[in-house]
Protein backbone atom coordinates (compact mmCIF):
# COMPACT_ATOMS: atom_id res chain seq x y z
CA UNK A 1 0.00 0.00 0.00
CA UNK A 2 1.46 3.53 -0.85
CA UNK A 3 2.24 5.46 1.94
CA UNK A 4 -0.65 8.24 2.89
CA UNK A 5 0.04 11.85 2.74
CA UNK A 6 -1.99 15.27 2.98
CA UNK A 7 -1.28 18.78 1.33
CA UNK A 8 -0.71 21.15 4.46
CA UNK A 9 -2.92 23.85 2.21
CA UNK A 10 -5.11 25.51 5.00
CA UNK A 11 -3.12 23.70 7.66
CA UNK A 12 -0.78 25.59 10.34
CA UNK A 13 2.66 23.30 9.98
CA UNK A 14 3.13 23.25 13.74
CA UNK A 15 3.74 20.01 15.52
CA UNK A 16 -0.08 19.62 16.95
CA UNK A 17 -0.64 19.51 13.32
CA UNK A 18 1.52 17.24 12.56
CA UNK A 19 1.00 15.08 15.87
CA UNK A 20 -2.96 14.85 15.12
CA UNK A 21 -1.47 13.64 11.45
CA UNK A 22 0.39 11.26 12.62
CA UNK A 23 -2.15 9.87 14.91
CA UNK A 24 -4.67 9.36 12.63
CA UNK A 25 -2.58 7.35 10.24
CA UNK A 26 -0.72 9.87 7.92
CA UNK A 27 2.53 9.38 6.44
CA UNK A 28 3.49 12.71 4.65
CA UNK A 29 2.75 15.79 4.07
CA UNK A 30 3.30 18.48 0.93
CA UNK A 31 4.19 21.79 2.13
CA UNK A 32 1.77 24.27 0.22
CA UNK A 33 1.03 27.51 1.14
CA UNK A 34 -0.05 30.87 -0.43
CA UNK A 35 2.32 32.75 -2.20
CA UNK A 36 3.14 34.97 1.04
CA UNK A 37 3.00 31.76 3.03
CA UNK A 38 6.04 30.72 2.18
CA UNK A 39 7.78 34.00 3.13
CA UNK A 40 7.09 33.18 6.71
CA UNK A 41 8.26 29.41 6.90
CA UNK A 42 10.85 28.43 9.57
CA UNK A 43 12.93 25.75 7.74
CA UNK A 44 14.79 24.93 10.29
CA UNK A 45 12.05 24.66 12.70
CA UNK A 46 9.81 22.48 10.64
CA UNK A 47 12.46 20.35 9.62
CA UNK A 48 12.67 19.67 13.31
CA UNK A 49 9.01 19.02 13.80
CA UNK A 50 9.01 16.78 10.95
CA UNK A 51 11.57 14.48 12.58
CA UNK A 52 10.05 14.98 16.48
CA UNK A 53 6.52 13.38 15.23
CA UNK A 54 7.85 11.07 12.33
CA UNK A 55 6.12 12.84 9.75
CA UNK A 56 7.81 13.00 6.57
CA UNK A 57 8.30 16.38 4.06
CA UNK A 58 7.57 14.29 0.87
CA UNK A 59 7.21 17.49 -1.19
CA UNK A 60 6.96 20.89 -1.98
CA UNK A 61 4.31 22.83 -4.04
CA UNK A 62 6.03 25.74 -5.40
CA UNK A 63 3.57 29.15 -5.95
CA UNK A 64 1.98 29.42 -8.84
CA UNK A 65 0.27 32.91 -8.67
CA UNK A 66 0.03 35.35 -8.80
CA UNK A 67 -0.52 34.67 -12.41
CA UNK A 68 1.04 38.25 -13.34
CA UNK A 69 4.48 37.53 -11.95
CA UNK A 70 4.69 33.46 -12.27
CA UNK A 71 4.40 31.90 -15.33
CA UNK A 72 7.34 29.21 -16.59
CA UNK A 73 5.42 29.40 -19.90
CA UNK A 74 5.51 32.96 -20.50
CA UNK A 75 8.86 34.21 -22.06
CA UNK A 76 8.41 37.86 -20.05
CA UNK A 77 8.35 35.81 -16.67
CA UNK A 78 10.17 32.50 -17.70
CA UNK A 79 13.30 34.36 -15.64
CA UNK A 80 11.92 35.64 -12.33
CA UNK A 81 10.00 32.05 -12.08
CA UNK A 82 13.14 29.83 -12.55
CA UNK A 83 15.35 32.40 -10.15
CA UNK A 84 12.07 32.28 -7.25
CA UNK A 85 11.94 28.62 -7.53
CA UNK A 86 15.21 27.95 -7.52
CA UNK A 87 15.22 30.12 -4.39
CA UNK A 88 12.61 27.97 -2.51
CA UNK A 89 14.24 24.78 -3.61
CA UNK A 90 17.57 25.99 -1.86
CA UNK A 91 15.93 26.55 1.54
CA UNK A 92 13.87 22.85 1.31
CA UNK A 93 16.01 21.16 0.23
CA UNK A 94 18.39 22.04 3.16
CA UNK A 95 15.79 20.37 5.37
CA UNK A 96 15.28 16.99 3.01
CA UNK A 97 12.91 17.86 0.82
CA UNK A 98 13.15 16.09 -2.46
CA UNK A 99 10.55 16.51 -5.03
CA UNK A 100 9.28 20.20 -6.18
CA UNK A 101 5.96 20.31 -7.73
CA UNK A 102 5.30 23.39 -10.32
CA UNK A 103 2.17 24.00 -12.94
CA UNK A 104 3.94 24.51 -16.13
CA UNK A 105 1.71 27.25 -16.83
CA UNK A 106 -0.99 30.00 -16.05
CA UNK A 107 -3.80 30.52 -17.88
CA UNK A 108 -6.46 31.06 -19.87
CA UNK A 109 -4.72 30.03 -23.17
CA UNK A 110 -5.44 30.70 -26.61
CA UNK A 111 -4.97 27.20 -28.57
CA UNK A 112 -2.55 29.46 -31.19
CA UNK A 113 -0.70 30.25 -28.48
CA UNK A 114 -0.05 26.40 -27.15
CA UNK A 115 3.18 25.75 -28.96
CA UNK A 116 5.22 28.74 -28.23
CA UNK A 117 4.15 28.22 -24.28
CA UNK A 118 5.21 24.82 -24.13
CA UNK A 119 8.72 25.56 -25.89
CA UNK A 120 9.20 28.47 -23.45
CA UNK A 121 7.79 25.71 -20.52
CA UNK A 122 10.46 23.17 -21.67
CA UNK A 123 13.27 25.77 -21.75
CA UNK A 124 12.53 26.91 -18.66
CA UNK A 125 11.82 23.67 -16.49
CA UNK A 126 14.97 22.09 -17.95
CA UNK A 127 16.88 25.42 -16.42
CA UNK A 128 14.92 24.40 -13.53
CA UNK A 129 15.56 20.63 -13.17
CA UNK A 130 19.34 21.35 -13.69
CA UNK A 131 19.33 23.27 -10.82
CA UNK A 132 17.77 20.90 -8.53
CA UNK A 133 20.01 18.01 -10.05
CA UNK A 134 22.72 19.87 -8.14
CA UNK A 135 20.81 19.99 -4.89
CA UNK A 136 19.71 16.24 -5.11
CA UNK A 137 16.15 17.04 -5.90
CA UNK A 138 13.32 16.80 -9.01
CA UNK A 139 11.09 18.93 -10.26
CA UNK A 140 7.55 17.40 -10.94
CA UNK A 141 5.35 18.99 -13.32
CA UNK A 142 1.89 19.01 -12.56
CA UNK A 143 -1.60 18.10 -14.34
CA UNK A 144 -3.24 20.67 -14.78
CA UNK A 145 -6.68 20.93 -16.22
CA UNK A 146 -8.87 23.66 -18.85
CA UNK A 147 -6.75 25.49 -21.48
CA UNK A 148 -3.14 25.18 -19.25
CA UNK A 149 -0.16 23.73 -19.92
CA UNK A 150 -0.18 19.57 -19.34
CA UNK A 151 -4.19 18.71 -19.10
CA UNK A 152 -3.37 15.03 -20.92
CA UNK A 153 -0.90 12.22 -21.01
CA UNK A 154 0.57 13.87 -24.40
CA UNK A 155 1.11 17.64 -23.11
CA UNK A 156 3.01 16.12 -20.06
CA UNK A 157 5.06 13.18 -22.10
CA UNK A 158 6.32 16.55 -24.04
CA UNK A 159 6.42 18.38 -21.12
CA UNK A 160 9.08 16.00 -19.40
CA UNK A 161 10.92 15.64 -22.57
CA UNK A 162 13.09 18.73 -21.75
CA UNK A 163 14.97 16.96 -19.45
CA UNK A 164 15.73 13.38 -18.28
CA UNK A 165 15.29 14.12 -15.12
CA UNK A 166 11.71 16.28 -15.13
CA UNK A 167 8.78 14.17 -13.58
CA UNK A 168 5.00 14.23 -13.21
CA UNK A 169 2.80 15.11 -10.22
CA UNK A 170 -0.11 13.48 -11.11
CA UNK A 171 -3.06 15.26 -10.11
CA UNK A 172 -6.44 12.92 -11.00
CA UNK A 173 -8.95 16.06 -10.28
CA UNK A 174 -7.14 17.60 -13.27
CA UNK A 175 -7.69 15.49 -15.95
CA UNK A 176 -10.72 17.07 -17.66
CA UNK A 177 -10.09 15.25 -21.00
CA UNK A 178 -8.62 11.73 -20.56
CA UNK A 179 -9.34 9.16 -18.03
CA UNK A 180 -7.20 9.06 -15.08
CA UNK A 181 -6.48 5.62 -15.21
CA UNK A 182 -5.44 5.96 -18.91
CA UNK A 183 -3.14 8.59 -17.92
CA UNK A 184 -1.20 6.84 -15.15
CA UNK A 185 -0.35 3.62 -17.92
CA UNK A 186 0.55 6.51 -20.47
CA UNK A 187 2.89 8.63 -18.32
CA UNK A 188 3.57 5.32 -16.34
CA UNK A 189 7.16 5.24 -14.23
CA UNK A 190 7.92 8.88 -14.90
CA UNK A 191 5.09 9.96 -11.99
CA UNK A 192 6.57 10.82 -8.82
CA UNK A 193 4.06 12.26 -7.04
CA UNK A 194 0.51 12.72 -7.05
CA UNK A 195 -2.38 14.78 -5.64
CA UNK A 196 -5.59 13.07 -5.11
CA UNK A 197 -9.06 13.91 -5.10
CA UNK A 198 -12.10 13.96 -6.85
CA UNK A 199 -13.84 15.76 -9.98
CA UNK A 200 -17.11 15.22 -12.08
CA UNK A 201 -15.33 15.37 -15.43
CA UNK A 202 -16.97 18.95 -16.29
CA UNK A 203 -14.12 21.22 -13.89
CA UNK A 204 -11.80 20.47 -11.13
CA UNK A 205 -13.98 20.19 -7.85
CA UNK A 206 -11.17 18.89 -5.27
CA UNK A 207 -13.87 16.48 -3.91
CA UNK A 208 -13.22 13.82 -1.75
CA UNK A 209 -12.56 10.93 -3.39
CA UNK A 210 -15.82 8.57 -3.80
CA UNK A 211 -17.92 11.71 -4.47
CA UNK A 212 -16.86 11.49 -7.75
CA UNK A 213 -16.44 10.12 -10.78
CA UNK A 214 -12.73 8.92 -10.91
CA UNK A 215 -12.75 5.36 -11.05
CA UNK A 216 -10.32 4.66 -8.03
CA UNK A 217 -9.63 1.49 -7.83
CA UNK A 218 -8.76 1.05 -11.22
CA UNK A 219 -6.75 3.91 -10.67
CA UNK A 220 -4.95 2.65 -7.32
CA UNK A 221 -4.28 -0.81 -9.57
CA UNK A 222 -2.95 1.25 -12.49
CA UNK A 223 -0.33 3.35 -10.29
CA UNK A 224 0.90 -0.11 -8.77
CA UNK A 225 1.15 -1.58 -12.26
CA UNK A 226 3.36 1.12 -13.81
CA UNK A 227 5.46 0.85 -10.39
CA UNK A 228 4.55 4.04 -8.92
CA UNK A 229 6.39 3.73 -5.43
CA UNK A 230 5.42 7.60 -4.06
CA UNK A 231 2.76 8.89 -1.58
CA UNK A 232 -0.83 8.89 -2.00
CA UNK A 233 -1.32 12.94 -1.42
CA UNK A 234 -4.81 13.99 -0.82
CA UNK A 235 -5.00 17.76 -1.48
CA UNK A 236 -7.86 18.84 -0.75
CA UNK A 237 -9.45 20.40 2.87
CA UNK A 238 -10.88 18.26 5.45
CA UNK A 239 -14.24 20.06 5.23
CA UNK A 240 -16.32 18.38 7.97
CA UNK A 241 -13.93 15.04 7.62
CA UNK A 242 -11.72 14.30 9.69
CA UNK A 243 -7.61 13.02 9.22
CA UNK A 244 -9.10 9.68 10.24
CA UNK A 245 -11.68 9.27 7.05
CA UNK A 246 -9.30 10.42 4.79
CA UNK A 247 -6.93 7.68 6.33
CA UNK A 248 -10.04 4.62 5.86
CA UNK A 249 -10.82 6.06 2.50
CA UNK A 250 -6.96 5.32 1.64
CA UNK A 251 -7.05 1.98 3.02
CA UNK A 252 -10.74 1.33 1.19
CA UNK A 253 -9.65 1.87 -2.40
CA UNK A 254 -6.63 0.36 -1.82
CA UNK A 255 -8.21 -2.66 -0.69
CA UNK A 256 -10.78 -2.75 -3.30
CA UNK A 257 -13.38 -2.04 -0.78
CA UNK A 258 -16.40 -0.12 -0.67
CA UNK A 259 -16.01 3.78 -0.43
CA UNK A 260 -17.67 4.96 2.30
CA UNK A 261 -18.56 8.97 1.15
Amino acid sequence: MFRIGKSTSGMNLDKETFEALKKAGFDAVEVSYPVGGYENINYEELGKIAAETGIELWSYHIPFSPFDIIDISDVNKVDYTVKFASELIEKATAIGIKKFTIHPSAEPMTEEERPARIACAKEGLARLAEFAKTKGATICVESLPRTCLGRDSSDIIELLSAHPDLRCCFDTNHLLYEDPVDFAYKVGNKIATTHISDCDFTNEKHWFPGVGLIRWHDLYRALEEVGYEGVWMYELGFGDRKPEDFVRNAHEIAEGKPITV
